[in-house]
């Protein structure tokens, strides 16, 4: 038994999952005692875990094998539980089969109520098992010799059609994306059947169906804005019949739409973008399954609402969304956004203040942090300072190991090029052979503040 394994899941448990596995563990004396050493100390090894746990015996390493693998098994059972806990669909289908199974007609009854409950929603939580829960009450039907069966084996296939087409117009949207990201070459099989076939027949998940064709539309006619306005129109209007976990992914598909929009020149999809975020914090999707809010979406959204100058609704979503990050990531992404609200609102010297007081662990945040130094004291014209922090900033980009070549290539190519428009400021010709040189390129960070610097001074 692989103990880093046993490790790694045991780690995954949270209080009572563990108060759980102190409970079915609690009649095998050794696996109780393995349990409370890993929850109270740190594994080294083996042989220390056998002293700790087995005292006074002899190093047996195939009784302890034995003794993790059980251990293991509790564990994985455990985590199978939350999954069927935390989903209804699973949970109900099991519970159907377990009583199909054992004739339990009442009790089978009260189950099917719960299934029929959840399809007549206009989006099943699962529509797989929904299908598969559909499927047991089909067989349990032809093994009563009941009689009306034909609606139900209707509705059998109904749910099959939803789910397919909806997992594959969705790996259809995936597919686009990653290649052209990864540039290989493969067509799925029946993509323009799938794209062509018309949903307004389709009983489930039509909301579903309509946002996941518009998406497709939006890929391929991606000059055609209208696309993009009747897919956000839509989950306006449906959201509150599309399952959480989906339209999550919906809104996710939508911003990259609007961050691919806007890296391509088109500006005002800034503002489409900022409505997105807002219709997620809107309609309380904003947040993961964990009720967490990742950082990149915190500073994203800060960034996108600053550029849009809504600077009181920013100053707001700073200190209420703050309470909602990662305990150990909370700190650096409040600090490093608060500065950059500073910054997009002139406020240099607390910008500035902030910077250079905190020490920011995240590498990332870091190098976002040393870029917005820079601007500022280009801005400032302060050329002395920026000089020497160019220096400093260069040597740190190529000491990082951790980062993208694509990474540092944008922020060495951003300190270059500040560098020379600085000596360059009061020489038209120079700046003007630097606007030419930088145009068009996509290796450089902060590229559209370089070219609005040029502009200034032009």
């Amino acid at each position: 038994m692989n103990s880093n394994k046993l490790l790694s899941l045991l780690g995954t448990l949270n209080h009572n999952e563990r108060k759980l596995l102190i409970f079915y563990t609690e009649e095998q004396k050794d696996l109780s005692r393995i349990v409370q050493y890993l929850i109270h100390n740190e594994y080294t090894n083996g042989k220390d875990l056998y002293k700790a746990v087995f005292k006074g015996k002899t190093y047996d390493d195939k009784q302890l094998r034995n003794a993790l693998y059980a251990l293991n098994k509790h564990v994985e059972r455990i985590i199978a539980l939350r999954y069927f806990e935390e989903d209804a669909a699973i949970n109900n289908y099991i519970l159907m089969k377990h009583c199909s199974q054992y004739n339990l007609t009442k009790e089978y009854n009260g189950y099917l109520q719960k299934l029929k409950k959840d399809t007549a929603l206009p989006e099943s939580s699962n529509l797989l098992f929904s299908y598969l829960s559909q499927k047991i009450h089909l067989e349990y039907l032809e093994e009563k010799k009941r009689q009306f069966i034909q609606e139900e084996l209707i509705k059998k296939d109904q749910l099959l059609d939803a789910y397919y087409l909806k997992e594959k117009l969705w790996n259809l949207f995936e597919m686009d994306v990653y290649k052209n990201i990864y540039h290989f070459e493969y067509t799925p099989n029946l993509s323009e059947t799938i794209q062509n076939i018309d949903i307004s027949n389709f009983h489930f998940a039509k909301s579903s169906l309509q946002f996941l064709k518009l998406l497709l539309l939006m890929m391929d006619d991606f000059e055609n804005n209208h696309h993009f306005q009747k897919a956000l129109d839509l989950l306006e209007e449906t959201h509150d019949t599309i399952p959480v976990k989906d339209i999550r992914l919906y809104y996710i598909a939508l911003i990259n739409y609007a961050i691919k929009k806007i890296n391509t020149g088109r500006n005002e999809f800034r503002k489409e973008l900022f409505k997105i975020y807002t219709l997620q914090i809107k309609h309380k999707v904003l947040l993961n399954e964990k009720n967490y809010l990742e950082p990149y979406a915190y500073k994203n959204i800060t960034t996108i609402a600053l550029q849009n100058k809504e600077f009181v609704w920013v100053k707001t979503f700073l200190e209420e969304y703050s309470n909602f990050l990662p305990k150990e990531e909370k700190e650096n992404a409040y600090q490093y956004n608060l500065a950059n609200y500073y910054y997009f609102t002139g406020s240099y010297k607390q910008c500035l203040r902030l910077l250079q007081t905190v020490q920011f662990s995240d590498v990332y945040y870091n190098l976002d942090a040393r870029s917005m130094l820079l601007k500022i004291y280009f801005e400032e014209k302060e050329w002395n300072l920026l000089h020497d922090h160019c220096f400093a900033f260069k040597a740190f980009v190529l000491r990082q190991e951790g980062i993208s070549e694509q990474h540092k290539t944008g922020y060495l190519n951003l300190i270059k090029w500040t560098n020379k428009l600085s000596n360059a400021v009061f020489d038209t010709r120079k700046r003007k052979l630097i606007a030419e040189k930088i145009s068009g390129q996509k290796k450089i960070s902060e590229l559209k503040w370089l070219t609005e610097q040029i502009e200034k001074f032009s």
